[in-house]
């Protein structure tokens, strides 16, 4: 709102101001002016600024802003945002990709994803969908990768113990 007063914490940035007029503007923040010049977003804000928060509908909050913003309630906003679209990422990935396992006919259960996937150095199921919901991972290359892997006769990723008993425990198998 127009030559409204905002107290604010000393140090604090457009972003802080921008989050304190409205978590919509702070979400689409992409520059301010201060005093009719603009300025980048980690500008410390001095008293008696006029701070005019420039907004783009295309624009959404970036990690990096938690680092230089200082008032809890931008951080929660952009953490709150930030984990939304986390959440949605993974989702949208988990569709994609039980929509295309079941189309290549494979048919895996969690742990054993699970445990593939940490042979293909992703860290867990989640982090491997939200990939997938991000565009970063090629569905199809995964599925061929794990079907190797699953197939005893393609010899990827399956060890083989050979032991060969040092003592006869025929009798002890009886008793039992």
């Amino acid at each position: 709102p127009k030559n409204d007063l905002r107290i604010l914490p000393q140090g604090a940035t457009p972003i802080d101001f921008a989050f304190d007029v409205h978590s919509e503007v702070g979400y689409r923040c992409i520059g301010a002016k201060i005093n009719g010049k603009i300025v980048p977003l980690d500008y410390k804000l001095k008293t008696g600024d006029q701070v005019e928060i420039l907004t783009s509908k295309n624009q959404r909050p970036s990690k990096d802003w938690e680092r230089f913003c200082i008032t809890h309630k931008a951080k929660s906003n952009i953490r709150k945002y930030l984990n939304e679209e986390k959440r949605s990422k993974q989702l949208e990935g988990k569709e994609i990709w039980e929509r295309k396992s079941k189309k290549s006919n494979l048919h895996i259960n969690y742990d054993n994803l699970e445990k593939v996937l940490h042979t293909l150095k992703y860290n867990n199921v989640p982090e491997f969908y939200q990939q997938i919901g991000m565009g970063t991972v090629n569905v199809e290359d995964v599925i061929t990768e794990i079907k190797k892997r699953l197939d005893p006769s393609s010899g990827v990723g399956n060890t083989v113990i050979v032991a060969t008993p040092t003592k006869d425990y025929s009798e002890v198998a009886r008793d039992h």
